[in-house]
């Protein structure tokens, strides 16, 4: 089987993932039938089959990579423009209080310092929890999954039923 080949096999797979994704979630909504297609239409051994499925997968693999790149540079640029526009409203903010302006207009834009609403904000001035009155302290039982775990695993009658453990789920890796 040449390249050519291979690369062909390949595209017919892809063609077949593609027509059985859903556009809006990525998921595979005929996961079952696709290599059973594929098989089908495509004649061979199968490590030249399971091979194609390798490149393909570090294709996909590849592009995704790429596409996150991309993403991260957008999120930066992003963030830089949020940022230039945060230092100029606090600029403007600070501009106004500097003149005790609480209030201007400026064509269709109002400018207004107002007070902020909801809860007042609160600075412990205590360093350690224990220095408050115990009405003042929450005690909030939490789980520890780790000995649940444990006592699991050692066949504790105290347990049983109240967890259990689940069977160990599989993957593929290629390599």
């Amino acid at each position: 089987m040449n390249l050519l080949d291979l690369t062909k096999e390949a595209q017919a797979l892809e063609e077949l993932m593609l027509a059985a994704v859903d556009p809006d979630t990525g998921e595979v909504v005929d996961q079952e039938g696709i290599l059973d297609r594929w098989l089908q239409e495509t004649e061979g051994n199968l490590a030249a089959k399971l091979e194609s499925i390798a490149r393909l997968h570090r294709e996909l693999e590849a592009r995704a990579a790429v596409r996150k790149a991309e993403e991260e540079k957008l999120a930066k640029r992003r963030k830089a423009i949020e940022n230039q526009a945060k230092r100029l409203k606090d600029w403007t903010k600070f501009c106004l209080e500097s003149n005790g302006t609480t209030k201007i207009e400026a064509g269709p834009y109002t400018f207004a310092i107002q007070a902020n609403g909801g809860k007042q904000s609160m600075r412990p001035l205590w360093t350690e929890p224990g220095q408050l009155p115990t009405k003042f302290l929450d005690v909030v039982p939490t789980p520890n999954n780790e000995r649940i775990r444990a006592a699991l695993e050692a066949g504790d009658p105290e347990i049983t039923g109240l967890a259990e453990l689940l069977p160990r789920g599989t993957s593929l890796r290629i390599k």
